[in-house]
């Protein structure tokens, strides 16, 4: 799925390369190509219930994408959520979203063999979902509305 196809709110600001770049000298880290090319065109955003992504046969409901400079600190990039993973620092892994089910999404920033791989970290495990976050984004889907 290409994630113009989506609809969703998207933040209002969209980065520059030296907005990307200084949260990267910043926190030590880099951003894999296709997610710093998201961030730019994007921003992140919130979905309304409508998108999911399926994981070893479960669906998980897409909630958000964090996104840059975007004045809600739950939804900032770096922001707060940085403090939600246990055990990372140096910082490895960056959130990146939330499912509905209030699991995180984090991409790596760091390890070369698993550089740019989305994992999705639930309350007790955190497992590699996809390779990279072109391939996170191919796997969304949009939930069939039903007619009553």
């Amino acid at each position: 799925m290409n994630i113009n196809e989506l609809t969703h709110w998207k933040h209002d600001h969209l980065p520059s390369e030296a907005d990307i770049a200084s949260l990267e000298s910043k926190h030590g880290i880099r951003f894999p190509a296709d997610y710093r090319d998201f961030l730019n065109s994007h921003n992140g955003g919130h979905f309304r219930g409508e998108v999911f992504f399926a994981l070893e046969g479960v669906r998980f409901g897409l909630a958000s994408l964090f996104g840059i400079n975007v004045g809600y600190p739950q939804s900032e990039l770096c922001g707060r959520n940085l403090a939600l993973i246990e055990c990372n620092s140096p910082i490895e892994v960056v959130p990146i979203g939330r499912t509905e089910e209030n699991f995180l999404l984090v991409i790596v920033v760091v390890d070369e063999e698993d550089f740019g791989h989305v994992i999705l970290k639930t309350f007790d495990e955190a497992k590699k979902a996809f390779s990279s976050f072109s391939e996170f984004v191919g796997a969304l889907k949009i939930r069939q509305k039903r007619n009553v």
